[in-house]
């Protein structure tokens, strides 16, 4: 991010800007986002920002940033004993 030039910086700042309000805190500690996505439509503001709406809006709707610390498992898979299957292509016999 070495060689942006101060025109694509200020861009930069101004999609963070306009979207800062539905980031998650997550989200506002990666400091290359708002580089990435206006970076992605050729610094066309208009188009990156839609495009960082909606990949904010996918991330709220499959609950990326929580699904380590929310997630509970289906009822059917704690009620199941569970087995590890491991497939063998080759049995190995020690020579007689």
């Amino acid at each position: 991010m070495d060689s942006i030039t101060d025109e694509e910086k200020k861009m930069i700042e101004e999609l963070r800007r306009r979207t800062i309000n539905e980031m998650t805190p997550k989200m506002l500690e990666d400091v290359s986002l708002c580089y990435r996505f206006a970076k992605a439509r050729d610094f066309n503001l208009g188009l990156a920002e839609i495009m960082l709406r909606k990949h904010i809006a996918w991330r709220k709707e499959i609950k990326l940033d929580t699904i380590l610390t929310d997630y509970e498992p289906p009822e059917v898979s704690l009620n199941v004993n569970h087995i590890m299957l491991t497939p063998f292509t080759k049995i190995l016999l020690k020579p007689k």
